[in-house]
């Protein structure tokens, strides 16, 4: 029986160009050979060149797949050097986490400004197309413009309070302070007091100070919120500090922003308030 079946498999072997030998006598590859490595442009990816198919790349061409991804990271040192609905994190730009996250590589484009005149675009600047633009090496379109009475960032460069409501103060980046010095030719009882504050971006936090031989000398008074069980709205986050002063004696003020998430910042509300110092 055996001799019938090998009569009959011999013709079926030649008819497929073989042997018995063939295949048989040679070692398999063993288990755990790497596979052969492809190259990217073997395959194409259903997502595009982009988003090549990483298991059909191999380890090789996943690291390579990296380095082009890393090129794109957008890096930051505040929100305010990323676009909206993304933050700074860890030194990079990320979405933000609210709704839906943005499509594609949009962290890692450079932040906009909107606009609807060059008025309100930085020097160097110009309203184009509804956004802010450099006219020739302006790197910071991005950014809101300074207010009027900057720079006033220390106590050393506080601007004098002349007696009329300063307007229009703006925190035009993260960490902005405003300082200001005012004399009190009288006694009496003093308000000191923020308002035209601009909802969702600005949440001032005022602090008066003695004058002291030209530099701030003891806290006297200090405010976040004037009605803090409303803290949501903007007329609440307004700051208020009422002072009983002598006569001949001067204080420094100082202003910043509690608001610490650069809430937007690339829109023409960015965050401002007045400030108005008068006898009650």
């Amino acid at each position: 029986m055996l001799r019938r079946f090998l009569l009959f498999l011999l013709p079926v072997i030649a008819a497929c160009g073989g042997t018995l030998d063939e295949g048989l006598g040679e070692e398999s590859p063993a288990v755990g050979t790497p596979a052969p490595r492809h190259a990217l442009t073997d395959y194409t990816s259903p997502y595009g060149t982009d988003h090549p198919n990483a298991s059909a790349a191999g380890d090789a061409d996943v690291a390579a797949m990296g380095g082009i991804q890393t090129t794109s990271v957008r890096y930051c040192s505040s929100n305010y050097n990323c676009r909206g609905a993304c933050i700074c994190s860890s030194g990079t730009c990320v979405p933000d986490g609210f709704g839906p996250p943005p499509e594609g590589d949009y962290c890692s484009e450079p932040p906009v400004r909107s606009c609807t005149s060059s008025s309100s675009c930085r020097s160097g600047c110009a309203c184009s197309s509804g956004t802010c633009r450099p006219t020739g090496s302006a790197t910071d379109c991005h950014l809101p413009l300074l207010d009027a009475y900057e720079a006033d960032n220390s106590y050393s460069q506080a601007k004098a309070y002349l007696g009329t409501p300063q307007y229009a103060h703006n925190f035009h980046r993260n960490g902005d302070e405003d300082w200001v010095l005012v004399y009190m030719s009288t006694a009496g009882t003093v308000v000191f007091e923020t308002f035209d504050v601009v909802e969702l971006t600005a949440d001032t936090y005022l602090r008066v100070y003695q004058y002291q031989n030209g530099a701030p000398g003891a806290l006297v008074g200090s405010n976040d919120d004037i009605c803090p069980q409303y803290y949501w709205l903007a007329s609440c986050q307004a700051s208020r500090v009422v002072l009983p002063v002598a006569a001949n004696t001067a204080y420094f003020v100082r202003i910043t922003n509690a608001m610490t998430v650069d809430y937007r910042e690339y829109d023409t509300s960015y965050p401002s308030y007045s400030l108005r110092i008068a006898y009650q």
